[in-house]
């Protein structure tokens, strides 16, 4: 006769409808992992998916094969975003944790997923995207409003909170480890799990395959991030420009949202106004899956010239989709790039430097082609979502103790 399931609830940003999968890493890395746990069930498990949205005004459940996503209302700003939507989360986990019997919280990516997982239950296991104080050391104070400074300084206070108190993690980088140790933590358990990829991208890798020795008039660079100082484009706009004096043939494209920092992306976008006018620089904004994929398929490189990082999705999917990657030498970015073999770092803020380097791969096709194949065949290693679902459900029955 089979067990029962363990019960897993996970707190995590997921999309409601498909138009947010491409509004941050935490969103997307939590949506293919589910991907995974439908396209590869796992019987032991019955996994409940609790989120925000400010898309539904009472709370609606679905099914996504057989896994349950709970919607929770909130509020994109002020006091909702702050207060009264995690004390409705609270309250509603509560209830369904009761419900449930769950066996153990999985809290995801942001501060108030992280925190509310500790609140609920004494049996916990948190996924850290990212390390807020790392971050803000690298933002000048100049390019931040009043709400963002704000909205950082209660993330810091929080995020002190949860450090001293989490003891079992899912880190997507060995760098989350080592902050943690130097902290003093020797008692936390640490699962080392990367983030799953949407399997279109490596459906683009398998395409671009076959077109390795495709002539390409034009050499396209592209950048995807959601646009703050903290993603460093102001040092790509910078060096791009003067690499379009030395190259005809060269294109930039910006995917993400504007709305994170309105007033950088504005002073962004007259900085390179020629340009845009010029189609050598477009700023898309927010995209679609679809729209998301095929920019990738169009793209040859990839630059991602972070001023700090953990491990950014787009450089999984930049890998699994076949492209040259140059990205800063943060974070754990050097975990995932291996500089020479599978795409070039370059040091944070160093236009110099990145200018070099895109100069060189401008010039250097074969070397494009062969690093972009050397990135794609690790990629299919690492980040398919069936093997990191297994490594998931793995580490609840380890923290569940079943």
């Amino acid at each position: 006769m089979l067990a029962d399931p363990i019960k897993i609830i996970m707190l995590s940003e997921y999309p409601f409808d498909e138009s947010e999968q491409g509004l941050g890493g935490i969103m997307q890395s939590t949506f293919q992992l589910v991907q995974g746990f439908v396209d590869y069930p796992d019987k032991g498990i019955e996994l409940h998916v609790v989120s925000f949205s400010s898309k539904c005004n009472s709370v609606i459940v679905r099914q996504v094969g057989e896994i349950t996503c709970h919607f929770v209302p909130a509020s994109k700003k002020g006091f909702g975003l702050l207060f009264s939507g995690p004390a409705r989360m609270f309250r509603y986990v509560r209830k369904l944790k009761k419900l449930l019997k769950s066996d153990l919280i999985h809290g995801q990516g942001t501060v108030t997923c992280l925190v509310l997982s500790i609140f609920q239950s004494k049996k916990n296991i948190q996924t850290i995207h990212g390390i807020y104080r790392n971050e803000l050391s690298v933002i000048p104070k100049d390019a931040l409003r009043i709400i963002d400074r704000f909205r950082f300084f209660f993330k810091l206070k929080l995020e002190n909170f949860y450090l001293k108190r989490i003891r079992n993690v899912i880190s997507i980088t060995s760098q989350i480890q080592d902050v943690l140790r130097v902290e003093g933590r020797s008692d936390i358990q640490f699962f080392r799990i990367n983030n799953a990829i949407d399997g279109a991208f490596f459906e683009v890798g398998r395409r671009r395959q076959g077109a390795l020795n495709r002539d390409e008039q034009m050499v396209k660079m592209l950048f995807v991030a959601a646009i703050t100082p903290r993603k460093g484009l102001h040092h790509l706009v910078n060096a791009f420009r003067r690499l379009t004096e030395a190259h005809a043939h060269v294109s930039l494209t910006v995917v993400g949202i504007w709305d994170w920092a309105p007033e950088y992306v504005a002073d962004l976008r007259a900085n390179c106004a020629d340009l845009i006018e010029r189609g050598r620089v477009d700023f898309t904004g927010g995209v679609s899956r679809e729209r998301l994929i095929a920019e990738f398929e169009a793209a040859d490189i990839l630059v991602l010239p972070s001023l700090a990082e953990s491990a950014p999705m787009v450089i999984s999917q930049a890998m699994c989709a076949g492209l040259t990657i140059v990205a800063s030498a943060v974070g754990g970015i050097p975990e995932m790039i291996e500089d020479g073999v599978t795409g070039r770092l370059v040091p944070a803020g160093d236009e110099d430097g990145l200018f070099t380097v895109l100069n060189a791969l401008t010039e250097d096709a074969s070397s494009r082609k062969r690093m972009a194949e050397a990135a794609r065949a690790v990629g299919f290693e690492r980040y398919h979502a069936s093997s990191i679902a297994r490594a998931t459900a793995a580490a609840y029955r380890v923290v569940a103790g079943v």
